[in-house]
């Protein structure tokens, strides 16, 4: 009549359903485990993601200012920087004298008598790779200041009259205690006390 008295058969029956369901629960525990575990290191994986962005943040920030500062550094210099070809004075309006200065703007000789200055340009932009012929010419009794280039008259200024005498010394290729060094090279230097004329200057820029 299909009736299974058996009891034994039905206890392995049974056991194989509990050991069944211990699995499963073993199995999702694991996979609980592992779950938990992915979400940790994700967590952990935003977080240094995170901190990553702000310290590049920061070092794109500080890289920033840096970088403003040294260009401000560098148009600061070149604003302010020159080299000193001749010095004896006249740097200033209080300090009699004349001196020829090269800078990363324009080349000029200056003059000064103690009270006022004047100065003259040689050329507004540096003339680099080269030789070049500068020349300056003062008139003292009418204080007329002329800076030639290469034998041609580039500017000409009224300056102070009588004279700018003081008590500095004269100096080539710096000012001061090694001040503004000159940058270049320095040939037939030559110093006259009188006021030449525009063909004398032609003819030393032509060698003759």
């Amino acid at each position: 009549m299909g009736i299974n008295d058996n009891p034994e058969i039905t206890e392995t029956s049974e056991l194989a359903d509990q050991a069944g369901q211990t699995a499963e629960s073993q199995q999702l525990e694991q996979l609980k485990q592992e779950r938990d575990s992915l979400q940790d290191r994700l967590l952990r994986k935003q977080a240094e993601f995170e901190n990553y962005k702000k310290r590049v943040e920061r070092e794109r920030s500080e890289f920033i200012q840096y970088a403003s500062a040294e260009l401000m550094k560098e148009l600061l210099h070149a604003l302010d920087s020159f080299d000193m070809a001749i010095h004896k004075g006249g740097g200033s309006s209080n300090n009699p004298g004349y001196d020829i200065e090269l800078g990363t703007g324009s080349w000029r000789i200056n003059v000064a008598d103690g009270t006022t200055i004047a100065g003259a340009a040689f050329t507004s932009t540096p003339l680099l790779g080269e030789w070049v012929h500068l020349a300056a010419v003062r008139d003292a009794a009418t204080g007329q200041l002329i800076a030639y280039t290469n034998g041609v008259r580039r500017m000409a200024v009224a300056g102070p009259t009588g004279s700018i005498s003081g008590m500095a010394g004269l100096r080539f290729g710096l000012a001061g205690a090694n001040n503004h060094p000159f940058q270049g090279r320095l040939d037939d230097v030559r110093i006259y006390d009188r006021a030449l004329s525009a063909d004398e200057i032609a003819a030393l820029h032509a060698g003759r």
